[in-house]
């Protein structure tokens, strides 16, 4: 079980990305508790299919230590700072502790992602979403890019070597050797 930890400062920006996360987090199959301490704007975002997950949990932040049994992964998103009582409870549970940073295309991410940190004693991790294999990556739904394409009629050219990816995208696919097409199809013709 992972526990998510979100400190709503600018509305819907951080209570939202974090509910992003923890979808995600539910469709790789994980159980995760996400604590928000402002319900009210999370009630304004979150979906039926949300409040049916079987894996998400959404609560607010625990009042006391005795409310609160830490996970093995605890998720503090933006800073958060959570009352020392918790933190004591997460230190005696040895929990892995990831403060999730901003997305940034700044270099710095790439030198900060992963980097230790011993911020209310607690020894805690780094984690920069980018856009380089030297960050965390983006959180992107499966059939997010084909919903735009189906909604607003638009094509998408992908240039790329994963041909997973080519396989649940595209249409049509040509095949390139040199800077030429060498083979052309549907994705039934190139691959079954």
């Amino acid at each position: 079980m992972i526990s998510v930890f979100c400190d709503v400062i600018d509305n819907y920006g951080d209570a939202g990305f974090c509910l992003r996360l923890c979808r995600d987090l539910c469709n790789k199959k994980y159980q995760v508790r996400f604590f928000c301490n402002n319900l009210n704007t999370l009630k304004q975002i979150y979906t039926k299919e949300d409040q049916s997950n079987h894996l998400l949990e959404i609560k607010t932040w625990p009042s006391n230590s005795e409310d609160f049994t830490p996970t093995r992964v605890i998720i503090q998103a933006f800073s958060v700072r959570l009352p020392s009582q918790l933190n004591q409870k997460i230190k005696e549970a040895n929990s892995l502790v990831i403060n999730l940073d901003y997305l940034t295309a700044e270099k710095f991410a790439e030198d900060c992602h992963k980097l230790s940190s011993f911020a209310d004693r607690i020894q805690s991790y780094f984690f920069f979403p980018g856009f380089t294999n030297k960050t965390g990556g983006l959180i992107i739904e499966n059939n997010l890019l084909r919903l735009i394409k189906e909604e607003k009629g638009l094509s998408i050219i992908f240039i790329t070597h994963d041909l997973g990816v080519i396989a649940n995208m595209a249409d049509d696919i040509a095949v390139m050797y040199a800077g030429k097409i060498i083979e052309y199809g549907t994705v039934q013709d190139i691959f079954y």
